[in-house]
């Protein structure tokens, strides 16, 4: 499940990356994550994402000026694959970076969020799922991963606000909607939920 939400979270967010660069003429390298689940894997993995993200809206920017370009920042890559090695210290590190040459990229700051969020540090990823929501208030992968992380404080009421998001946003069922809704109830009925499904 992990590898499978990643692998969708990372086509949806390069081909949203190609579509954004060659529609507002950056140059430099695109990218974006999904959440996940996510993702996925929130990834979550992206993996929601989320990671693991999972789809959602939003694009990646691009870097500086000139022709368009369709290439892919390398070090977004990068910080993917690392995430889905759980070798978050390195994705954040890559991602920081990344996001900074592309400040409008939802997916990055959404992997930036999920990536906080699995090494432990909650207020930061709350910091960045709020960004990737003012950048992208449809992101789902953000929603479901920000669902989760106000679970890992405890607080159910927050993560239902966006369970109750993804639910008017997805048409159907959808990954980050299903997801969410799997961890909320497993936290009301034991106070926890499965933080590795990401």
């Amino acid at each position: 499940m992990l590898a499978k939400r990643f692998v969708v979270a990372l086509v949806s967010s390069l081909l949203a990356a190609t579509v954004a660069l060659a529609a507002g003429g950056g140059g430099g390298g695109g990218g974006g994550g999904g959440g996940g689940g996510g993702g996925g894997g929130g990834g979550g993995g992206g993996g929601g994402g989320g990671g693991g993200g999972g789809g959602g809206g939003g694009g990646g920017g691009g870097g500086g000026g000139g022709e368009a370009s369709t290439t892919i920042d390398p070090d977004y890559a990068s910080a993917v694959a690392e995430i889905k090695a759980q070798h978050y210290d390195a994705a954040i590190k890559l991602l920081e970076g990344y996001a900074a040459r592309a400040p409008k990229d939802a997916y990055a700051e959404n992997w930036l969020g999920f990536a906080y969020r699995k090494s432990g540090h909650l207020d930061q990823a709350f910091a960045h799922y709020d960004k990737a929501l003012t950048i992208d208030p449809k992101h789902r992968g953000a929603h479901e991963y920000l669902g989760e992380a106000y679970l890992l404080a405890g607080n159910v009421a927050k993560a239902e606000e966006h369970l109750q998001v993804l639910d008017r946003l997805c048409w159907l069922p959808c990954t980050e909607y299903t997801m969410l809704k799997k961890a909320v109830v497993s936290y009301k009925a034991t106070g926890t939920f499965d933080t590795n499904a990401k």
